[in-house]
């Protein structure tokens, strides 16, 4: 039988195996798992009350304005500290006006001597030192507002029931009198609510939320934002002064930027930046709790996804949890790895840097392994580069193999140097 004669019956085509991208496409079905969403919902819930329970603990210490002055001042953090120090500053001093005049509304008839008594106790409780915290003086005046509404409110009954046969335009007066001490005491309620300090939790999501909102925004406008005045926040403007009890006119300003790239500056470099800057305890708690339930959660989604691609088998939560719960050093050293090594490259380079370069004679060995120091800062950023592209497929790994942290580490960054095209198009 001649070549010309043979044949071949083709039965079926594997579509999978012929187009393996197409296999992404089982991801969104993967995704939408109930036990995937649930173990999500949960470290999303668990994350959220960590940041309020701090919140409740420490009490507001985020002021009106502050991390939109940040951004203004970025380049400046003695500016922005000092700019703390005179807000906190008009803060105490409006508490104590406040104050001083609500309790003389209260006690109309007190003699001096019961003057300087309340004078020196609103003295000790403003102190920036010793004193109160600016929550806890706004709760004061909040009480004293509510007091002396209460106050004034029954005075005003009280005059209104003395009247004997009180016509129209008495009953007319009195409603307009109520109306308007109900409607000051609204209004006096607001302005300290507003310039009272709010939860770090609360003001980093609303800022988060806010960026967020902005990036949506430009994105869909497609502007990119390569312009030279501060990425698209150049709108973004200090104040130059500070804010008072009746100031309101930060409470709903959004710090935003109008370009994606400004956009996403302030989601990853300005908001963590800040935190870190004005709450350094509060960020370190948060992120390590953080960090923790995204390891323990996080690890077994990606367990149960990772069984469900290559086996088409479902795991139970409980089974995924085990299985992270055995290996949850690797799981929490593993996304470190690489930074670990970068810091400890870097710092190695610095001490070598210090010695070589400051001591006589040895500056001269120093100069002859500059070159080493050029190549080691390259490594040290191409390595960087490999781990911001590729920190995702170490889970993933791990679920798979269940190897150490290093095996993992250096598998997803050698995935990414040897298929950088196949991960461009993933990403």
């Amino acid at each position: 039988m001649s070549v010309e004669d043979k044949r071949i019956i083709l039965e079926r085509i594997d579509y999978s195996r012929l187009f393996g991208f197409t296999r992404i496409f089982r991801s969104f079905h993967m995704s939408i798992d109930p036990s995937k969403l649930a173990l999500s919902l949960l470290a999303i819930i668990m994350i959220s009350l960590c940041g309020i329970l701090l919140d409740y603990l420490n009490g507001g210490q985020v002021i009106q304005g502050e991390f939109r002055h940040y951004v203004a001042t970025a380049a400046s953090e003695a500016d922005f500290d000092q700019w703390k120090k005179d807000q906190d500053k008009a803060y105490r001093d409006t508490a104590k006006s406040s104050l001083l005049m609500l309790y003389r509304e209260l006690e109309p008839d007190a003699d001096a001597e019961r003057i300087k008594k309340i004078e020196k106790e609103i003295d000790e409780k403003v102190d920036v030192e010793k004193g109160w915290s600016k929550q806890d003086l706004a709760d004061e005046v909040l009480r004293l507002q509510t007091s002396a509404f209460e106050k004034e409110m029954k005075d005003e009954k009280e005059r209104f029931s003395k009247l004997e046969s009180p016509d129209k335009e008495a009953k007319e007066a009195h409603d307009k009198k109520i109306k308007a001490i109900k409607r000051g005491y609204k209004s006096s309620q607001l302005q300290v609510e507003t310039a009272k300090p709010k939860g770090v939790f609360h003001q980093g999501l609303k800022h988060a939320l806010d960026s967020f909102s902005g990036l949506m925004d430009a994105s869909a406008r497609a502007v990119l934002g390569l312009d030279p005045q501060a990425l698209g926040l150049h709108h973004i403007k200090p104040d130059a002064q500070v804010l008072s009890y009746g100031s309101l006119r930060d409470e709903n300003v959004k710090v935003q930027s109008d370009t994606i790239i400004g956009s996403l500056r302030l989601l990853i470099v300005s908001l963590p930046s800040w935190f870190w800057h004005t709450h350094k305890l509060y960020f370190l708690v948060f992120t390590i709790f953080s960090y923790l339930v995204m390891v323990m959660l996080g690890g077994s989604v990606s367990r149960m996804a990772m069984v469900e691609a290559a086996k088409q088998e479902k795991v139970s939560p409980s089974s995924a949890l085990a299985y992270v719960w055995k290996r949850v050093y690797a799981y929490i050293l593993t996304p470190l790895a690489a930074p670990f090594i970068i810091i400890a490259v870097g710092l190695l380079i610095s001490i070598a840097g210090m010695i070589f370069f400051n001591v006589p004679v040895v500056n001269i060995l120093g100069g002859l392994l500059f070159g080493l120091a050029l190549i080691l800062g390259m490594v040290m950023a191409f390595v960087a580069i490999l781990w911001l592209v590729g920190v995702h497929l170490m889970y993933p790994c791990l679920s798979a193999n269940g190897g150490d942290f290093l095996d993992a580490a250096f598998r997803s960054l050698f995935y990414v140097w040897h298929r950088p095209w196949r991960t461009v198009v993933y990403y």
